[in-house]
């Protein structure tokens, strides 16, 4: 899930400052979630999946099945 959170921030342009500020969190906050210290709550998950526009699923790094 880290590198994914990571990798929908770059793709969308946004510094860990940007996305932190955009949810209501602190920089560090996202900073754990990408170095995989921290997991995002439910509720930031759904947030993170309604800013970058994708499901929960590829915010979590699930493979789904087409």
């Amino acid at each position: 899930m880290a590198n994914n959170i990571k990798q929908l921030r770059e793709a969308a342009g946004m510094t860990q400052a940007e996305l932190a500020a955009k949810m209501q969190l602190t920089t560090p906050s996202v900073t754990k979630w990408e170095l995989g210290r921290a997991n995002p709550t439910y509720d930031n998950l759904i947030q993170l999946a309604e800013i970058f526009g994708v499901s929960l699923d590829e915010v979590a790094g699930r493979q789904t099945s087409a």
